[in-house]
């Protein structure tokens, strides 16, 4: 029964707000919104992650191997 009721809360939880977090995830991937800016910029300048360039398949690949590697 707490399954169900899980599932009605989560799915009651997404109608309600399907609009606005759809809206702010495409803002933030079309740069529009800068919401958490000043979090991400000194976390990309110590990891020395340029945010503007593209990344390879290679390095994709490289990197969903090892965050698989440490999940499992």
């Amino acid at each position: 029964m707490h399954y169900f009721e899980t599932l009605l809360v989560l799915g009651a939880a997404l109608a309600i707000g399907w609009r606005w977090v759809g809206s702010y995830m495409a803002g933030v991937y079309e740069g529009r919104v800068s919401f958490l800016r000043w979090l991400e910029s000194p976390i990309y300048k110590l990891a020395g992650i340029d945010p503007q360039a593209e990344q390879p398949w290679q390095r994709y690949a490289g990197a969903l191997a090892v965050f698989s590697g440490v999940a499992f």
